[in-house]
């Protein structure tokens, strides 16, 4: 046997065992998914016309391999964190991974309520034209559960508060409620809360289990208010009920502020969808390699990962919400804005944060921003939709005013990355602007006056006027001084801070606080 044909032999079964591998793990988590929901098996979960024994339900390419859709993503982190394939597909059952309102169990097992179902638990209309080896015209057919037989929203009934109630602001009350539904059953609850009426509503918690009763953290709003609870049955029908009108007291500091003076654009608390905790999900497949470049660990020792473990922090935010009441919001927008927007920041203290909030600013946080200054030619396709979606603008960037995208599509700075999950180039992940988001802080309780460098209180216990952080009081102005600087007209020749810049030019606040390396 020649040496060339023994090469060849022997790559071939290399070859053979690679592909066989690969097959094997592939099927093992495929055959994992199915053992957990046997009755999805032989549905097009399993099988489409245009591709046989497909591996769509976790990644886009129905071929296998390649980027993960968000469900297969979330099954991905667990199996790396050392949960068993049983062990995964369970615990993300009651997840919304593609964030379309229906839960992943719902997506796969509910077939009574749905003329379509099972659905894809990882894709909907937003993100499944990315899908490859398929008919997608086909796949458009079970995106996202339809043609319910429900149609019936559900009964609800609030107990508590009552008519004439005086609740503590700043304090746990008892909120009570009956929420029933014939059809479908209820999925989950959600509380607004109203001190207009009815006319608007602020999102105080959702996702509750329906027990008919949960302990509110009554933010510092005072006045007259109206709280609804809604509910959502398995069919995707929402039924609520309006309490009678209670009262919610005044805390008074030295100055007499509440919430609504810090009442800023941008998304709103449950606003921007779920953030992924970096050191259970991102760590999975950027950490644990390399210390000296890999993201996870140089992000976790930097002054960013440290924001909401700072105690000097933490005691100045504690003395500013005894001076001014709710003024911690500020801060927690910037320190734990994945807390803010999940919105367990209405305790301004930030003694209602989770674990995951502690991270402070966080993987999830950067590289889902939507530029707030909207530009046909550089914003990610789609921003336009987010933008127009909420019911104010940031007209500039910075005090905290961020738009996230309410999808789990990460943004980046680059076109080619080979990751497990979806992803778009971002112009502004790569500019200054993004950093000013957080680097321009100014106080909301003062307005512009006439002259220069002067300052007025506005009417305290209503939002600033215009939102516009140039008509506020400056607290720091680091983003300001850097935009009309030599760094952002023409660049700086300092290599020192340059990393692996060949020019050694810096001009972002990235090209020095996150500079270039290879690795």
């Amino acid at each position: 046997m020649s040496c060339r044909y023994l090469r060849l032999s022997m790559c071939s079964v290399f070859l053979v065992l690679l592909l066989t591998s690969v097959a094997s793990a592939r099927n093992n988590i495929r055959s994992g998914f199915f053992d957990r929901y046997p009755a999805a098996a032989g549905t097009q979960l399993d099988d489409l016309i245009s591709n046989k024994g497909h591996c769509g339900v976790c990644h886009f390419d129905f071929d296998g391999g390649g980027p993960r859709n968000p469900y297969g993503v979330a099954i991905e982190t667990r199996l790396a964190a050392g949960r068993s394939i049983d062990e995964s597909v369970a615990d993300v059952e009651f997840e919304d991974s593609d964030a379309d309102v229906f839960s992943n169990f719902v997506e796969v097992t509910d077939t009574a309520n749905f003329s379509n179902t099972p659905t894809f638990p990882g894709l909907k209309d937003s993100n499944y034209a990315g899908a490859l080896n398929v008919d997608l015209a086909e796949l458009a057919l079970y995106l996202t559960p339809s043609g319910a037989t429900d149609t019936d929203p559900p009964v609800v009934t609030v107990l508590a508060p009552t008519a004439g109630a005086v609740i503590t602001a700043e304090a746990t009350t008892t909120v009570q409620w009956t929420a029933t539904d014939a059809g479908s059953g209820v999925a989950s609850i959600a509380l607004e809360l109203s001190d207009d009426g009815g006319a608007h509503w602020k999102r105080l918690a959702q996702g509750l289990p329906n027990i008919g009763s949960f302990d509110l953290f009554m933010p510092h709003l005072p006045g007259a208010q109206i709280l609804r609870v809604i509910a959502t049955d398995n069919a995707a029908n929402d039924g609520y009920g309006d309490s009678d009108g209670f009262t919610v007291t005044q805390r008074m500091g030295v100055a007499p502020t509440t919430l609504r003076d810090f009442d800023l654009p941008g998304t709103q608390p449950f606003g921007g969808g779920l953030a992924e905790d970096p050191t259970q999900t991102c760590i999975a497949c950027h950490g644990n390699y390399d210390p000296t470049v890999e993201p996870h660990f140089t992000w976790r020792g930097s002054m960013m990962g440290q924001a909401m473990r700072d105690p000097l922090f933490i005691a100045m935010m504690r003395v500013a919400e005894e001076l001014a009441p709710s003024s911690g919001d500020l801060c927690l927008r910037c320190h734990t804005p994945t807390g803010w927007a999940e919105g367990r920041s209405f305790d301004t203290t930030g003694n209602s944060l989770l674990d995951k909030d502690i991270e402070g600013i966080q993987c999830d946080f950067c590289h889902r921003q939507v530029d707030p200054i909207y530009d046909p030619v550089t914003s990610v396709p789609g921003d336009g939709g987010i933008l127009a979606g909420l019911a104010d603008v940031p007209p500039v960037h910075g005090n905290g005013e961020f738009v996230l995208d309410p999808d789990p599509l990460r943004r980046g700075p680059y076109t080619d990355a080979a990751a497990s999950h979806q992803f778009v180039h971002s112009e502004f992940t790569l500019s200054a602007n993004l950093c000013g988001t957080c680097h321009d802080v100014s106080n909301p309780v003062f307005v512009k006056g006439a002259g220069d460098h002067t300052y007025e209180v506005q009417t305290l216990d209503t939002p600033h006027p215009d939102g516009d952080s140039r008509n506020m009081f400056p607290v720091e102005r680091t983003y300001s001084e850097w935009s009309v600087s030599e760094y952002a007209t023409t660049g700086v020749y300092q290599p020192q801070f340059a990393g692996d810049r060949p020019d050694g030019i810096v001009s972002t606040c990235q090209d020095c606080h996150m500079r270039d390396v290879t690795g």
